[in-house]
């Protein structure tokens, strides 16, 4: 019930930093014709004149589309898996385990080592395929892959360990946990795409 609970107060959160940034939104509309318009500011763009619509709408898409929404939505699939899979829990109490239950957590963290050896290899071998081209891993093709990597790593080990402890049972199990994560991140897709839209609205308005 406490975890209903909290659940509940976070859509609520996520829904006032909704209406919050809508109404943000607005005001950003009605302050560019203001400006633009009344003050005759040349620096200002109005988002009601013609050109202002056509940016609106032509750009819409560009303005939220972004790697950000992407690890949004890995974050959340992965985190149906943990939350399906229970294997947070099994970490907390590893010590009080059955020893069925400890065999599928020392596995699945076996897992994620061998993933860190493949990953090493790419890294830190001379001329590793996924460092720059200056040889850095901030940024390069590492950096770039950090996020699907440790939401890989996370989801590899869940479903390994809730297979084995029988809270995962089948692909049908692993398809419906990755549901309920996406619908997790939903509230936070939402936010990130308002946020993108006015912070993209606020940059056109006033040339930055």
């Amino acid at each position: 019930r406490r975890s209903s609970d909290l659940t509940i107060k976070h859509q609520r959160l996520m829904a006032y930093a909704s209406c919050v940034l809508l109404l943000l939104q607005v005001i950003a509309v009605l302050v560019s014709w203001v400006w633009g318009s009344v003050i005759l500011d040349t620096n200002v763009s109005s988002l009601l004149t013609a050109d202002g619509v056509r940016w609106f709408c032509s750009s819409l898409v560009d303005n939220v589309r972004s790697p950000l929404l992407i690890y949004i939505l890995l974050i959340g699939l992965t985190a149906g898996q943990v939350k399906r899979s229970k294997i947070l829990a099994g970490l907390a109490s590893f010590s009080t385990l059955p020893s069925f239950q400890r065999k599928a957590m020392t596995v699945a963290l076996w897992e994620i080592a061998a993933i860190l050896v493949v990953v090493a290899y790419l890294t830190l071998a001379p001329h590793a395929v996924l460092l720059s081209a200056l040889g850095t891993l901030f940024p390069s093709s590492f950096s770039a892959f950090l996020i699907p990597l440790l939401c890989t790593m996370a989801g590899v080990a869940s479903i390994t360990y809730g297979c084995i402890c029988g809270n995962i049972r089948s692909g049908s199990d692993v398809f419906d946990a990755a549901v309920e994560g996406g619908q997790m991140s939903v509230p936070y897709v939402i936010v990130y795409m308002l946020s993108a839209e006015l912070y993209s609205s606020v940059c056109w308005v006033w040339g930055i």
